[in-house]
C-alpha cells in the first residue's frame, strides 16, 4: 500500500476517528475496489485495537458503559443524527422484503422511495415524528442497519405553519393600526414555531433510534430463522447410512 503521506506524521484520536469514518464511508459507497472490508468490529477486535494504541482495558470498559447510556442529552439535538446496528449473518438481497414490509414507508405507491443497488437497500421511512433514511448492506457474513433521522418534516410541521400564521396575523393586526402588537405576534408565532421543531426534531432522533433496533431485530429474526431452516433442511436430506448386521460364521471342521 503506497500511501502519498508522511509515515511519521502523528494523528491526534479526533484526526484518527474522522478519518476512519470517512474511509469506511467511501469504502461503503462503493468509491473503491476492495471487497475485504466487513462492517462492524468484535469485541475481540476492539479489545486488540486498544491494546495497540495504549488503552488500558478498565477504561475500555468504562467506555462501553458509557456508550451503552446513550449520548447526552443537548437543549440543541441536531438537525440528524445517525444510529447504526451490525448484526452477524448476512441478509440475502432477495429477502430485503422482510424489512419493506415492516416499516411504514413515506411514499407507500409501488413503493416509491425504496432503491437497492446490488446488497444495499435504502427507503425513507416514517418514524411518528418526522422521516428517517434507512440504509441496509449485507456482505462479509454481516448485516449493517443505519438509521439517519431527517430534519424537513419536523421543521415543516412546526415552524413553517407558525412562520406564516404569524406574519399573517400580525400583518392583519398591524394593518389594524397596531404595528408593534402585529410584529410582536409574528416574532411570538416565529419562536413558537423555532421551540415546536426543536423538540419535535428531538422526538425524531428518539423515534429513529428506535427504528434502527426494530429493524435491526426484524433482520436478525429473520436470520434466525433462515439459518434453523437451513439446519432442519441439511439434517432431513442428510443421506442415511443402513448397516446390515454382522453374521458370524462358525467353523463346523471337527
Amino acid at each position: 500500500m503506497n500511501l502519498a503521506m508522511n509515515e511519521r506524521e502523528v494523528f491526534s484520536e479526533q484526526e484518527v476517528t474522522a478519518i476512519i469514518q470517512r474511509a469506511i464511508a467511501i469504502q461503503e459507497s462503493g468509491q473503491t475496489s476492495g471487497s475485504d472490508f466487513t462492517p462492524g468490529v468484535t469485541m475481540d477486535e476492539l479489545s486488540r485495537i486498544a491494546n495497540e494504541i495504549g488503552v488500558s482495558p478498565i477504561a475500555l470498559q468504562r467506555a462501553l458503559e458509557e456508550s451503552k447510556k446513550g449520548r447526552s442529552k443537548s437543549a440543541w439535538p441536531g438537525f440528524q443524527a445517525t444510529f447504526e446496528r451490525v448484526l452477524e449473518g448476512e441478509l440475502n438481497p432477495n429477502d430485503f422484503d422482510v424489512v419493506t414490509s415492516n416499516v411504514s414507508l413515506l411514499n407507500t405507491r409501488n413503493q416509491q422511495g425504496v432503491t437497492q443497488v446490488g446488497r444495499t437497500l435504502t427507503l425513507h421511512a416514517w418514524t411518528g415524528a418526522g422521516d428517517a433514511k434507512v440504509v441496509i448492506s449485507s456482505r462479509n457474513a454481516r448485516t449493517k442497519v443505519s438509521v439517519t433521522s431527517g430534519a424537513l418534516l419536523p421543521i415543516m410541521m412546526c415552524a413553517h405553519p407558525a412562520l406564516i400564521t404569524g406574519i399573517v396575523t400580525g400583518g392583519i393586526v398591524g394593518g389594524h393600526g397596531s404595528p408593534l402588537v402585529g410584529v410582536a405576534i409574528a416574532l411570538g408565532a416565529a419562536v413558537l414555531g423555532i421551540l415546536g421543531s426543536i423538540k419535535l426534531l428531538a422526538a425524531n432522533h428518539r423515534k429513529s433510534e428506535d427504528l434502527a433496533d426494530k429493524v435491526a431485530k426484524i433482520v436478525d429474526d429473520h436470520l434466525r430463522e433462515s439459518s434453523s431452516l437451513t439446519k432442519n433442511l441439511a439434517k432431513a436430506t442428510a443421506p442415511v447410512v443402513v448397516t446390515s448386521p454382522s453374521v458370524e460364521v462358525q467353523n463346523t471342521d471337527s
